[in-house]
């Protein structure tokens, strides 16, 4: 999922899921293929990506996934994986 929001909006969003923030650059991340299915995004400039990372407990439909922040554009832009859960 990709969308665009206020500052304020994304930490929101961020607090809600309880996502912590990442060492690893969105490059190291992201693959152009990921379980066989292409992926549309490539970040190639981790220094204007933010990279963090949640889960979900006792969610079947959802183990967790990746939160990549895209912080040069005017409203942050936000780039959503889930990864598939049990």
């Amino acid at each position: 999922m990709r969308f665009a929001d206020s500052p304020a909006e994304v930490a929101e969003f961020l607090e809600k899921l309880h996502a912590t923030k990442q060492d690893k650059g969105a490059e190291a991340l992201w693959n152009t293929e990921y379980g066989g299915e292409l992926v549309p995004w490539q970040f190639d400039d981790s220094s204007r990506y933010a990279v963090y990372a949640y889960s979900v407990a006792n969610d079947q439909d959802t183990g967790g996934g990746t939160v990549t922040i895209d912080q040069a554009a005017g409203d942050p832009v936000v780039y959503l994986y889930a990864e598939g859960g049990g």
